[in-house]
């Protein structure tokens, strides 16, 4: 992880006074590994701004780079004794310059014993003679005998500020029409002081250029494909490690027989770790070869293959491929299909047709295909019906008679017509008598009732309603986003739908909606009497329009 030192950035309130001071800002920023993450620019002010950099505290330590870091900074630490030896006698120069000057103007106009500066005259000051004469006493009269080279810098001192790093190469480079431009000098003159310090000009851009050693750097000159000149410097390399002579072991050396029997300990013991994944191999093959155990039969067979199914991830119960029960058991996909067949488990040729269902220790299981061919066995819970049902067969065999709720309240239909008591048998009369059971809706319109309820008011299994429902043209919907199918009873609609909370199934039925019915327009004639006419039937249609969007 990361440890970052941050550092707040700014140009001050005024800002830079010009662009070029603040790309140097910027690339010190970067030359000392600092990254810029926040920076923010006065509206007005495009050279003022604010931010904030960061660097890594924490740097991979080699050998390379604490060696150049050290010569470096050596470098730079003589390079600022240098500069503070000669801004010393810079300064000694200018106080024996000072001394004397003071010297002479004392000695021309008197001093006092105590070697205080006399009154000096100030009323001829306006006088330009005055002032030659004043200084031709002192001997300033010649300024070219001044001698103030010593305070200027080398011409390659003075180019590294203005150098910007090689995109083509190491080191940094910049272009003489720049530093002419720069210096407001003109290009052959800078190139001529180029020369003047030894540098070579190269004439073509595929010439190889001379390199020329100062102070620790080299210096080189070269063109570009379009005939511009450039001067670079970089550090010069430094050697990182000298080569040194090896003498060979001979064979007969007791001081190598410890690395020898260490390796020789290495090479047996990689040996055996092979051997021993080559036989641990070899068993795991020899058991995959081996026949499975043979599969039960019945309905036993779906209790092997419960543990090896997985949850369903597109709605309630588990599936398994045919294929992966295959290799889990040892055996073939077609002595599983052939097994599941003797149990009536069959999958549909038509994807879209409905399977064959068997129930197994309250679960029901079923195959299907799927898109590439592939065969899955399916099992979810039976429904809460199922359950119910099985207490009335319980109840049924002990001798007691199903319960028949009474339905005569709130609907005329759900009264049967035989005094209480109602038959149930397959056939084409069994969906009335379904729908003699449903009761009203608390909530909307139509009638409902779960297949529970249904099982136990007439005592028999919710599988056997499920089959007269389904021949009735009834589809059982998967989960309780499945878009229902509809039959027609009379006057009324009939569909089963899954409830989302509790998975459980319910018949409903309703009252067809009325068909909407058009009424030819006609043209109103002129007449009074048809108008009149026109108004009585108005209320009319009216009544009708109502009708039809109940």
């Amino acid at each position: 992880m990361a440890i970052w030192e941050y550092k707040v950035i700014s140009s001050g309130k005024g800002g830079f006074a010009s662009p070029q001071l603040l790309e140097n800002f910027l690339n010190e920023l970067g030359t000392d590994e600092w990254e810029i993450i926040d920076y923010r620019a006065t509206p007005d002010n495009p050279l003022a701004f604010n931010g904030l950099a960061r660097r890594g505290s924490q740097r991979d330590w080699t050998l390379e780079a604490e060696s150049a870091a050290q010569a470096k900074a050596d470098e730079r630490k003589k390079r600022e004794e240098e500069h503070r030896l000669a801004e010393e006698r810079i300064e000694k120069a200018n106080q024996e310059v000072d001394a004397e000057r003071e010297q002479a103007v004392a000695a021309k106009e008197g001093g006092t014993p105590d070697g205080l500066r006399t009154l000096r005259d100030t009323e001829r000051d306006d006088d330009p003679e005055a002032l030659a004469d004043e200084a031709e006493g002192i001997g300033l009269d010649d300024w070219d005998d001044l001698d103030m080279e010593d305070d200027l810098p080398t011409l390659l001192d003075a180019i590294k500020p203005h150098v910007r790093r090689n995109q083509r190469g190491p080191g940094e480079a910049a272009a003489l029409d720049y530093l002419a431009k720069r210096w407001d000098q003109e290009p052959e003159d800078v190139m001529g002081a180029l020369v003047e310090c030894g540098l070579v000009v190269p004439e073509t851009d595929e010439e190889l250029p001379e390199y020329f050693d100062f102070e620790g750097d080299l210096f080189w000159l070269n063109r570009n494909n379009r005939g511009q000149l450039f001067i670079n410097v970089r550090e010069k390399p430094r050697a990182k490690f000298k080569t040194t002579k090896l003498k060979k072991v001979e064979a007969d050396d007791p001081s190598a027989d410890d690395v020898r029997s260490e390796h020789q300990a290495e090479l047996t013991d990689k040996k055996k770790k092979s051997e021993e994944r080559a036989a641990r191999r070899a068993e795991e093959d020899a058991e995959a070869a081996k026949p499975g155990d043979p599969l039960p039969e019945g309905l036993a067979l779906l209790d092997v293959f419960k543990p090896k199914m997985r949850r369903n991830r597109r709605g309630p119960g588990m599936s398994g491929t045919i294929s992966f029960l295959a290799r889990a058991l040892k055996h073939s996909e077609e002595t599983l299909i052939e097994a599941l067949k003797a149990i009536d488990l069959v999958a549909p040729e038509d994807k879209e047709a409905k399977p064959s269902f068997v129930e197994a220790d309250g679960l029901l299981f079923w195959l299907k295909q799927d898109g590439r061919g592939g065969v899955w066995i399916n099992c979810r819970d039976q429904d809460k019906a199922s359950k119910k049902s099985q207490d009335s067969d319980e109840r049924a065999a002990d001798g007691e008679e199903p319960a028949v709720k009474d339905t005569s309240a709130k609907d005329e239909k759900s009264v049967p017509e035989n005094g209480g008591e109602i038959t149930f048998a397959p056939g084409p009369n069994a969906v009335p008598a379904l729908r003699l059971l449903l009761k009203p809706k608390s909530r909307g319109i139509g009638a409902s009732a779960e297949i529970g309820t249904l099982s136990d008011a007439l005592g028999k299994p919710a599988l056997e309603i499920f089959e007269v429902l389904v021949k009735a043209g009834l589809d059982i919907p998967e989960d309780a986003d499945e878009k229902p199918t509809f039959i027609e009873l009379g006057d009324e609609i009939l569909w089963l739908n899954r409830n989302a909370k509790d998975d459980t199934l319910w018949l409903n039925a309703k009252a067809k909606p009325k068909r909407k019915t058009t009424t030819k327009k006609t043209t109103p004639k002129k007449t009074a009497a048809k108008k009149t006419t026109k108004k009585k039937a108005a209320p009319a249609s009216a009544e009708a329009t109502e009708e039809s969007k109940d």
